[in-house]
């Protein structure tokens, strides 16, 4: 949970303030040069990194919809415990399960 929560206020707080405040992009340039960021810097594979721009453009299209940080917040959360589990159940001991 505190991942989400100080991601969100990064990615989707921070950042976007500092661009928007900074620059004149418009707002889609903003979200999608953060949804990037957040790419970059979980990039430990080209799907991975595909993986969370989208997440991260889909996040912050959800604070811009609903004009509150908790609601990406929570998505976040639950995206990270459902891929908590999924490797979870993928793994044992940090083997494959087969």
């Amino acid at each position: 949970m505190i991942v989400s929560v100080s991601e969100e206020c990064g990615f989707r707080g921070f950042l976007p303030l500092i661009l928007a405040t900074h620059t004149s992009l418009p707002t889609a340039a903003i979200v999608v040069l953060s949804g990037i960021f957040c790419g970059v810097l979980h990039a430990v594979s080209l799907a991975y990194f595909l993986n969370a721009t989208l997440n991260g453009i889909f996040f912050h299209c959800l604070l811009l919809s609903t004009g509150n940080i908790l609601v990406p917040m929570v998505a976040h959360a639950v995206h990270n415990a459902f891929a908590l589990v999924h490797c979870h159940l993928k793994t044992s001991g940090g083997e494959p399960v087969k």
